[in-house]
């Protein structure tokens, strides 16, 4: 697999040597999670209501968009600031992931991209996701172009973990410093790659595109709005 001598990202001079492997996370990169956020929302509300607590799906929306600002689990956040106990907010959390259906569709750029990409670059992704997730991303067109999976559903751990990491970039056979991390989330995508070792990309678009970094040590090496814009920052030179 050829490897070009650089990656220079888009507002930044630095040059960093000898990157090899590109890493993906999946929801608001790979494919709009829009649907299945929306699905979460009524799901939780039916949750909810079985336990006679009557929510307007709109409020759960507004509460979604709310949590997304903030680091962790966004759905855990939700149903924790609508259950007046523990107990009942577990019970809920609970059902849902037993309940939860995937609804996301690819980004239309996704699989070119990723087509261009790959000629050049060992290509994988690191993503917390519901069971199913490698059937899906086959069905999306992904598969043919990754060659690395580190998917929290087959692996029983999850980003931000720094495990989830260990494992993609030993399955590439990758030094931290040969791979880049492209993901939509500052505390489970640019924290951990940058604690590691890796760079990172960050694509702002989706649920999370208001989460704010607190310090430098939290920023990416680059931002973009869509992959297309992976093209434009040197990787195919």
């Amino acid at each position: 697999m050829p490897s070009p001598a650089y990656f220079t990202p888009v507002g930044f001079g630095g040059r960093y040597p000898r990157m090899r492997w590109i890493f993906f996370d999946v929801g608001g990169v790979l494919v709009n999670e829009e649907a299945t956020l929306k699905h979460f929302a009524s799901t939780i509300q039916g949750l909810l209501a079985g336990h006679g607590i009557r929510v307007p799906v709109e409020k759960i929306e507004r509460i979604q968009l709310e949590a997304a600002r903030g680091f962790g689990s966004v759905t855990r956040a939700v149903i924790s600031s609508l259950t007046p106990d523990k107990g009942i907010g577990n019970k809920v959390y609970g059902d849902l992931w037993r309940k939860a259906r995937n609804l996301d569709e690819p980004y239309p750029e996704a699989v070119e991209v990723l087509r261009r990409l790959s000629s050049a670059y060992g290509l994988g992704v690191i993503a917390n996701q519901l069971p199913g997730s490698r059937e899906r991303l086959r069905r999306f067109g992904f598969t043919k172009y990754l060659s690395v999976y580190a998917l929290s559903d087959e692996l029983q751990v999850s980003k931000p973990d720094d495990a989830i990491f260990s494992y993609a970039l030993k399955a590439a056979n990758c030094m931290p410093s040969e791979a880049v991390m492209v993901g939509d989330r500052v505390d489970n995508d640019i924290i951990p790659a940058k604690r590691l070792g890796m760079r990172s990309v960050r694509v702002l678009r989706g649920i999370f595109v208001n989460q704010k970094a607190s310090g430098a040590d939290e920023l990416p090496d680059a931002e973009i709005r869509s992959l297309t814009e992976l093209i434009g920052i040197d990787l195919l030179k």
